[in-house]
Order: structure tokens, then C-alpha cells, then sequence
């Protein structure tokens, strides 16, 4: 997302992180990746239910297309950061129109199931058109 901020800003869209972690691992985060856009806590994953973001089962966060994703960031020097929370809950992506109402909601499916960034600013472009 970082490489087409751009995208997102033409179109007038936000975007924001929301996760269950620790503030002090919000922080060690942001120092690690250079993340600076806004980081929302969710502890009680309120947000995640309400777009039905669920936990997963052991199988699907060791599937051989995870395991091959970590081994693909790996070789390319991106060392996986061992995280100590929960590892069976899973990610996605939300839009949300101006009015705060979901447009478009991608439960990822497993750790290294993401959208691309082209479904989301379609995503955009529909949910702001409606």
C-alpha cells in the first residue's frame, strides 16, 4: 500500500491499520517497519467481528501456500517477526463509505492471503460512486 498512497489519496480515501495488539507492540511495529499511517487498537476485536474477520484453525495458518509465502519473504531478506499473541487470528481489509457503513469487507483466509491493491481501489471507486 505504501508504494500507491497516491492511489488512496487521489480518491480522498483514508487508510488505517486496526489490530488486537498491545500498545507497546504497536509501537515496536511502527519502529521496525516505518509504518506511519494511524494504527487503531481493537482489543476486544469489536471491529473484526462486526466484519466477520474470524480466528482460524492450525491448519489453515500452516498451509503449504503460508509456509511457501514466509520461505518467498525469507529468501528476500525479510526475516518473519515472531509476534507473541495470537497467531490464529487473521487480517483484512475494509472500506467504509464517507457515512462509516462497510462497502467492501476481504476476510483474509489465511496469514498471507492478501487483496490487491487494484480490488481495493475498485473497492473505493464503487463504494464512493453508491
Amino acid at each position: 500500500m505504501r508504494e500507491r498512497r497516491d492511489h488512496f489519496e487521489e480518491r480522498g480515501a483514508r487508510v488505517y491499520a486496526v489490530t488486537f495488539e498491545s500498545a507497546n507492540q504497536v509501537h515496536a511495529f511502527r519502529e521496525r517497519e516505518g509504518v506511519d499511517i494511524p494504527i487503531l487498537r481493537d482489543p476486544r476485536r469489536a471491529a473484526y467481528k462486526a466484519c466477520g474477520i474470524d480466528r482460524k484453525p492450525v491448519q489453515t495458518i500452516s498451509s503449504p501456500a503460508t509456509i511457501w509465502y514466509y520461505l518467498r519473504q525469507t529468501l528476500k531478506g525479510k526475516l518473519p517477526h515472531a509476534r507473541r499473541s495470537d497467531y490464529f487470528q487473521l487480517g483484512g481489509d475494509v472500506v467504509l463509505s464517507s457515512s462509516g457503513e462497510r462497502c467492501w469487507v476481504y476476510a483474509s483466509r489465511e496469514p498471507a492471503d492478501r487483496p490487491d491493491i487494484d480490488k481495493i481501489l475498485k473497492a473505493i471507486d464503487e463504494c464512493t460512486s453508491n
